[in-house]
């Protein structure tokens, strides 16, 4: 889930994936209407997954 800062989850999922505010949006609004989404870490490094997953924890988002 996105959580209560989902512009701050926005911002985090821009900063891994390198999206545009549009795609980054798109994917939490999905996530938001209960679509779960998947975004393929393999193109990352481990630190940098990492480091994405304890942001979107800080924020309030939720990865299962």
């Amino acid at each position: 889930s996105v959580g209560p800062n989902m512009i701050n989850v926005i911002k985090a999922l821009r900063g891994l994936t390198g999206w545009g505010l549009k795609e980054s949006k798109d994917f939490c609004d999905l996530v938001c209407d209960g679509k779960p989404q998947v975004i393929d870490t393999s193109y990352y490094d481990d630190s940098a997954v990492t480091r994405f997953i304890e942001e979107l924890r800080f924020q309030g988002g939720k990865i299962d």
